[in-house]
């Protein structure tokens, strides 16, 4: 989302009164440049998408300026203002423009390897539009020309039929060869629509594979001549498209069993991405309605879902929302929900400027008076028109889906299908090399033979080839087109006056599409499987043949490649870019010497080639260095990307402190220096900065923690590169942040001046001096061994030493030559003595530093990407030599136990990551840890009842000054490190305040700052003000309580709420920082969100299947009478799970069991009345009984329990009549007593009690 400033409402809304109609306006970035050019480039034209991927931040993070013409020009020092002083305060008059050349510095070069004509043509358009707004071009087509265009496209309809007519013969022809044998009934099975792969899988299921759908089409046809060749097809089969697809590709002799069809998919869908749905939206066409190309692209959309095609990820999200629910209100459009981000930028276009639009304003709909005094009408009439119209597009869109069933999927599922359709929901097709690699399944000869060796090594060439095709994806291919077949079936030559090329994909998908048909993962979520077969015969079958090429059988997925050719990586790069360049069109012929693809069984080439000699000796130079792998001392680095922020001397606190959300992305070399890196981050800075740039003070680069990126962390000796310092930091590159810092902070910070000198120099500290006779805090060795330093490594160091220690030594007049090489040795003998003084100093401390250390633990790097990644971070910190002990009663109030937490907590020194260690006051068992889950299971739901209740910390400063938030905070911090439950009973505004507290106060935003209640209290507010006088006065609103100051009683209230429940958050944050968890969730907030907000993830939800699946019984012999009664009794505790979830209102309270009382001290428990402890009849609850944990684990692990059986109770006592099931609970381990369970009213009856009568812990 992007805010533009000064023009939120225009005219109409809040911001009217700061909107001039008489001037012109500017769209300036946040630096002041014109929005024009990408920053940086003279060439490069602005477009959104570029300016995000260069600044580095999220779209709705950005923000865009909209600036008068007037205030333009004054800044850009067209005109002065003293020179409109006789305009007065009405400056419409004042000129916008005037004869000063403008500062802006434009290439209007057009250079045709870069820049198409199109983009020229909308280059100038911008720069006429931009330069010169007020000129228009206005005209009109007369009748005769609109005539002469409609006879022009009815030519190419009769052509159109023409061709369609000698496809269709070809067609019949073709038909001939599919005789198909098995006729299968398949019926379709109930699946259950949970995601996008079982979306596929149920679409899969309705294909009919008794019969074919078979369509003839050109490779690179028109696609609305591949859409009416689609529509024909499905009249002629009454309306069905669910047989299975069969595509033959006219001019190429491959037989289709599957290959074809995924191929043409795969060409298809981008086409109607691109022709029909431009920017993830219906084109605006009646013409597509009146001639069903919107149905016929949901046909083929679903056919391809359903058929193993790709999805059709080309829609935006809020296209994809009006599919799912079409009855949207029309009078209530959410811009965000229902517009796209054209519709967006076209209501902020006329809001902008109405008149100029009035044309499509009318266009749209509207009928009243086009001027600005109604500009909310003319923006919901357009906005309405825009949404209407798409809905009947995407009606008969879904009309064409529905040949699947698609339609209500979409409707009643929607989520399950949005990675389906919108753009970036779902990385479903994503293909890199390690995956296509993953997918090969080599058929090798006997193992230790030569030739196993030989097709091992061939392997390994061809995982370099895809590494080589994945690390190089600017590879020119345009020498390796491919000329199209022509339609030799028919005699005729396809159509077009040129010969039509192919361009390959040379990229690892591109591979896929070879070897298969398909360039995308299966969406099915299925693993693709290519057999590879090697060809150790061919010279024995030809001895005199060159070259032979590898053999793709696509529809069998299977390639087969000529071992005697491609035994080195030089000979293995050349024979395969050529195979696939030259082999993308389908063929049939027996030879084995022939390169090509294959559709089934038999062998094919495509068009005829030259042979390898004269291919090779054609190209050169140029192949040359297209396939030569690259030798160690020639291998080019691929440049990494870094962050880059600016630091500044903070007054108050007096430190460095970096600028807050100022950060971009840096691209560079791994390789590159410190001076490099300054240089290009200073560059950066400048140009996208530029109003945070004194160009008057040269520039420091900074680490994380301040020190000066000179030197290698840590090192005395070793020049600081980028690669060697983040091998040492073991962060990837995208997460290290490098900070510039102007040199007159820094020589503050280094304590070489204080700022209190400078205030001699007023505004202007240019003068102010930036060193001084202060040492540097710097060490450096100058010492150069020549095991580790070669020269040039010296000869870099002094120049960056001399480059950054001394940066304001410069002659400000002109040197002659003479003049100049004294003053370069004079710095340079400075600067050695300085630093040989550094050198002596770093010594004589470093003696002060002997102290040997014992590590005990070295905490492992952990990259934190989920919830469960955060629960092994914080298990990792988990002290494992000693305990943290506790003795509560099973139904202590919640004040008690953290009073009790608490005392602990200062009897450990505060540390709380200890093990911790819980014993039930009354019970007799012994912790081992199933004791501190149960604490921890009882406890947070209590916490999230009593502290948080409706998902808010309660308002309550005496848990403030008792330290409860604190408390809270370490038991939920161990709980989620040791085992226990995860805290999800935050509301999401309540976490998100946690994550980020620096909220703006008088821009609260209810939706995202504001809980329910919050919002319910200020509506009850809202409509009845006078009644609620007395809250009002109590959340500190000091001023008239009445209607006409609604807006800042409301504001006054939400900002208590705010500030309120910030304080709270705080305490608590400092209870779960006992961990780090609070610098976790304020850098990972979404990894960290499912562990506390309500239903963010089901971390925690355990049901009958659950519980079963992790119960793994120790049964007795096979076949035996003992193993037959296990198995039934295994079968009797099914039926009672799904009997307790089947019935969750079981009445439990006749099994309610007497709190224990403290028999170990011979006192009774707490209270005049017998304590009851009501049993938990549900899943979960017998999962708590059984391991004392009524949660999955919430770092993804499967509990294991052991299930043992005792069939000699009787044997051991044959008088007693009942017995019941023995739990360990620590050692997750139960024994139920056969004699007594057989029947399932038996079983049930014994194990309701056990369950009841149970709960707490004693010795067995």
């Amino acid at each position: 989302m992007i805010e533009l400033l000064i023009s939120e409402d225009i005219k109409t809304g809040k911001k009217s009164n700061l909107y001039d109609e008489s001037q012109p306006y500017h769209l300036l970035l946040e630096d002041g440049q014109k929005a024009l050019l990408l920053p940086g480039s003279k060439k490069e034209l602005f477009t959104l998408s570029r300016y995000q991927e260069e600044l580095g931040k999220d779209f709705k993070r950005i923000t865009f300026f909209l600036c008068p013409d007037r205030d333009f020009q004054i800044s850009e020092g067209n005109f002065d203002e003293h020179d409109l002083t006789d305009f007065g305060d009405d400056d419409s008059d004042a000129p916008s423009s005037c004869n000063k050349r403008q500062k802006c510095e434009i290439d209007l070069t057009c250079n045709s390897d870069h820049k198409t004509s199109t983009q020229c043509s909308q280059f100038y358009q911008d720069q006429l539009m931009e330069m010169t707004p007020k000129l228009e071009c206005e005209y009109q087509l007369d009748q005769d020309q609109k005539h002469e265009c409609d006879q022009s496209k009815h030519v190419q309809q009769l052509q159109q039929l023409q061709q369609l007519e000698e496809d269709e013969n070809l067609a019949f022809d073709l038909q001939r060869c599919y005789d198909v044998e098995d006729i299968i009934t398949h019926e379709e099975e109930n699946t259950t629509i949970s995601d996008s792969s079982s979306v596929v899988t149920h679409l899969g299921r309705q294909v009919d594979e008794s019969s074919n759908f078979f369509i003839v089409v050109r490779r690179v046809a028109p696609l609305d001549r591949t859409l009416s060749i689609w529509s024909r097809e499905v009249k002629k089969n009454t309306g069905s498209t669910k047989k299975i697809v069969r595509v033959h590709f006219s001019g190429e002799k491959g037989i289709d069993s599957g290959a074809m069809a995924k191929e043409f998919f795969t060409i298809t869908l981008p086409n109607i991405g691109t022709v029909i749905f431009p920017n993830g939206q219906p084109v605006d066409s009646t013409y597509h309605v009146h001639n069903g190309n919107f149905k016929v692209c949901g046909e083929i959309v679903a056919a391809s879902i359903a058929q193993g095609g790709p999805a059709p990820c080309f829609l935006e999200e809020s296209v994809s929302g009006l599919m799912a629910d079409p009855n949207v209100p029309l009078q209530q459009l959410d811009s965000g929900k229902h517009l796209t981000t054209s519709d967006r930028e076209l209501l902020d276009a006329i809001k902008e400027e109405i008149i100029a639009h009035t044309d499509t304003i009318i266009e749209h709909g509207y009928t009243g008076t086009v001027e600005a005094s109604h500009t909310e009408e003319i923006l919901s009439s357009v906005a309405i028109s825009l949404v209407t119209k798409r809905l009947v597009y995407l009606k008969e869109f879904l009309n064409g889906l529905d040949s699947y069933g698609l339609k209500d999927i979409i409707q009643t599922h929607p989520e399950a299908c949005k990675p389906l359709f919108v753009k970036n929901a779902g990385d479903i097709g994503a293909v890199d090399a390690n995956y296509l690699f993953s997918s090969l399944h080599p058929e090798h000869a006997k193992e230790g033979s030569s030739r196993r060796k030989v097709e091992e090594a061939t392997m390994d060439l061809l995982q370099d080839f895809l590494f080589h095709l994945e690390d190089d994806p600017n590879i020119n291919c345009s020498g390796y087109a491919e000329a199209m077949a022509s339609c030799e079936d028919t005699g005729k030559e396809a159509a077009g006056s040129q010969e039509e090329l192919l361009l390959p994909d040379l990229t690892p998908a591109g591979v896929l599409g070879w070897l298969t048909g398909q360039k995308h993962k299966p969406i099915s979520g299925e693993q693709i499987s290519i057999t590879v077969k090697f060809d150790h015969d061919c010279l024995i079958r030809n001895p005199k043949h060159q070259i032979c090429f590898p053999v793709v059988r696509a529809c069998a997925k299977e390639v087969t490649f000529p071992i005697a050719h491609m035994k080195t990586q030089e000979t293995f790069n050349e024979i395969l870019m050529l195979a696939l360049s030259k082999g993308q069109s389908f063929a049939i012929h027996s030879s084995m010497e022939k390169q090509g693809r294959s559709s089934e069984d038999s062998d094919f080439t495509s068009t005829k080639v030259k042979s390898f000699a004269s291919f090779r000796k054609s190209k050169g130079k140029e192949w040359k260095s297209r396939v030569t792998k690259f030798s160690k001392e020639e291998k080019k680095y691929e440049d990494v990307v870094v962050h880059l922020g600016l630091m500044e001397w903070n007054e108050k606190d007096q430190i460095l402190k970096s600028k807050r959300g100022k950060r971009l992305p840096l691209r560079v070399s791994p390789n590159a220096s410190y001076a490099t890196l300054r240089q290009q981050a200073e560059e950066k800075w400048k140009t996208f900065h530029s109003n945070l740039y004194d160009e008057s003070q040269p520039y420091h680069l900074l680490l994380e923690d301040g020190q000066k990126a000179l030197l290698l962390p840590g090192s005395k000796k070793e020049l600081f590169t980028l690669s060697r310092y983040q091998e040492e930091l073991g962060k990837d590159f995208k997460r290290i942040t490098f900070f510039l810092c102007p040199d007159r902070d820094f020589q503050i910070s280094e304590g070489n001046f204080d700022e209190h000198d400078l205030t001699d120099f007023g505004d202007d500290d240019s003068d102010a001096p930036s060193s001084c006779n202060k040492r540097q805090k710097c060490e450096i060795d100058l010492t150069c061994n020549s095991d580790h330093k070669t020269s040039t490594q010296c000869s870099q160091f002094y120049q960056d030493q001399l480059m950054e220690m001394t940066p304001k030594l410069e002659c400000e007049y002109q040197l002659d030559q003479d003049q100049k090489h004294e003053c370069d040795q004079s710095k340079h003998v400075q600067q050695l003595q300085q630093l040989e003084e550094d050198e002596n100093l770093a010594f004589d401390l470093q003696r002060c530093y002997d102290v040997e250390d014992i590590i005990t633990h070295e905490e492992e790097n952990t990259t934190i990407s989920d919830s469960s990644s955060v629960v092994t971070h914080l298990g990792r910190q988990v002290d494992e030599s000693s305990n943290f002990f506790i003795v509560v009663r099973r139904g202590a109030p919640l004040d008690r136990t953290l009073s009790i937490w608490s005392r602990e907590v200062k009897k450990n020194t505060g540390s709380t990551k200890k093990i911790v260690r819980v014993h039930f006051s009354g019970e007799k068992g012994i912790d081992s840890g199933a004791m501190a889950k149960e604490f921890f299971t009882i406890t947070l739901p209590n916490i999230g009842t009593v502290i948080f209740p409706n998902g808010q910390p309660v308002d309550s400063t005496y848990h403030v000054h008792n330290g409860n938030f604190k408390v809270c905070g370490e038991i939920v911090a161990a709980s989620i490190a040791q085992g226990g439950p995860a805290p999800c009973f935050l509301e999401e505004s309540v976490y998100g305040l946690m994550a980020d507290p620096n909220v703006p106060l008088q821009q609260l935003d209810s939706g995202k700052h504001l809980t329910t209640s919050d919002r319910e209290l200020l509506d009850a507010i809202k409509e009845d003000i006078m009644a609620h006088t007395d809250t009002i006065i109590e959340h500190g609103y000091t001023g008239t309580v009445e209607a006409s100051h609604t807006e800042e009683i409301l504001s006054s209230v939400a900002i208590s709420l705010v500030t309120k429940r910030l304080v709270y958050l705080k305490e608590f944050l400092n209870g779960l920082d006992s961990y780090g968890l609070k610098d976790i969730i304020q850098t990972h907030p979404e990894a960290c969100k499912p562990l506390f907000v309500k239903n963010a993830g089901d971390i925690g939800a355990v049901d009958a299947n659950y519980l079963f699946s992790s119960l793994h019984p120790e049964h007795a012999k096979e076949g035996s009478s003992r193993r037959k009664v296990e198995e039934a009794t295994m079968d009797l505790l099914q039926d009672f799970l799904f009997h307790l979830e089947d019935d969750p209102n079981i009445n439990c309270s006749g099994y309610a069991e007497a709190m224990a009382s403290c028999e170990d001290t011979g006192k009774e428990a707490a209270g005049s009345q017998e304590e009851l402890l009501l049993p938990d009849l549900t899943p979960a609850g017998v999962l708590g009984w059984l391991t004392g944990q009524k949660h999955k684990p919430i770092s993804g692990e499967q509990i294991s329990i052991t299930v043992k059986f005792d069939h000699d109770c009787l044997i051991r006592n044959p008088k007693h009549q009942i017995c019941f099931p023995v739990v360990r609970a620590c050692a997750k381990e139960v024994t139920f007593p056969i004699a007594h369970m057989k029947t399932q009213e038996t079983f049930n009856e014994i194990l309701m009690l056990a369950l009841s009568k149970g709960q707490s812990f004693g010795m067995a």
